[in-house]
């Protein structure tokens, strides 16, 4: 099943984990340290193929200045859909309406689109994984240290540019 669309969480998976002050506050070039190296080839490969990507991700940052600070770097380019949650205005993960969200977002601009033809990439296993296959989409565990035991491995990927090699492709719900 070919993705129409793929979603990530942000830290953890796309950024480095505790430096979404650090990503807010610095200079672009210092913002962009804050990503995995896998990050940028990652994203490049699937906006150059027409992939439409976006982010969904709990922070206890304000919202707005992630999106500021995703501008300022030229990260917003590859995100048609970011939605940060900071539990005040929506529900953070593992709330499932926020998958729903996205969906109802894409499902307008995509024909045919169904929550399975989604992907979403995350590093914990409750918040992301379990959270977005409730929702009805596929489901991608990044792990770039050792794999918990109660995680099915293949289910997991290390590195995102394992994405971009197709070995998510034999994985189904």
């Amino acid at each position: 099943m070919q993705r129409k669309v793929i979603l990530f969480d942000w830290s953890g998976t796309l950024a480095k984990p505790h430096t979404r002050e650090i990503f807010i506050e610095e200079s672009p070039r210092k913002k962009l340290k804050c990503l995995y190296p896998d990050t940028l080839p990652t994203l490049n490969h699937f906006y150059k193929k027409g992939i439409p990507m976006g982010i969904i991700s709990n922070t206890k940052q304000d919202p707005l200045d992630l999106q500021y600070a995703m501008m300022l770097c030229g990260l917003d380019k590859y995100f048609e859909f970011s939605l940060y949650t900071n539990g005040k205005r929506m529900c953070n993960k593992p709330c499932t309406c926020l998958f729903e969200y996205a969906y109802e977002h894409f499902k307008h601009k995509i024909p045919n689109l169904k929550p399975r033809d989604m992907l979403y990439v995350g590093n914990d296993y409750k918040k992301d994984i379990i959270s977005s296959k409730t929702a009805g989409l596929q489901s991608i565990h990044i792990v770039r240290k050792t794999v918990p035991i109660h995680v099915r491995k293949k289910y997991v990927i290390r590195r995102l540019t394992d994405l971009m090699k197709g070995k998510d492709k034999k994985m189904k719900k």
